[in-house]
């Protein structure tokens, strides 16, 4: 999960193996706040096994999974979950993990096992 554009945005596997993207904002439920969550889609095209990794870098909310081959797999919001790439040729990820991303210093990194 990462806050996005004032919202907090999910991404989650399901058994399925697709990928289900989800907002959340705060609404008061009697005298409580509590997130409500709101669907942002189903990213049909992205098969994968493990749970994705999201970090928000220049204005995107980037995305990366490793995809039922072992390639780890990356898109932007930008482009409405539309166009996904490989991280490198050479990025094939371990099964057992999920990668894990953020932006520091005007970079994106993203970690995983190989």
């Amino acid at each position: 999960m990462t806050r996005y554009k004032g919202q907090l945005w999910r991404v989650a596997t399901g058994t399925d193996q697709r990928m289900y993207a989800a907002t959340g904002t705060n609404k008061l439920y009697g005298t409580q706040m509590r997130p409500h969550w709101t669907s942002a889609g189903t990213i049909k095209s992205w098969p994968g096994t493990h749970g994705p990794a999201l970090a928000v870098h220049q204005d995107d909310l980037w995305v990366f999974h490793r995809d039922t081959e072992g390639t780890l797999r990356f898109c932007r919001e930008s482009q409405h979950w539309g166009a996904l790439n490989s991280v490198s040729r050479q990025a094939l990820a371990k099964p057992m993990d999920e990668p894990s991303a953020a932006s520091h210093n005007s970079k994106l990194y993203v970690m995983y096992r190989r």
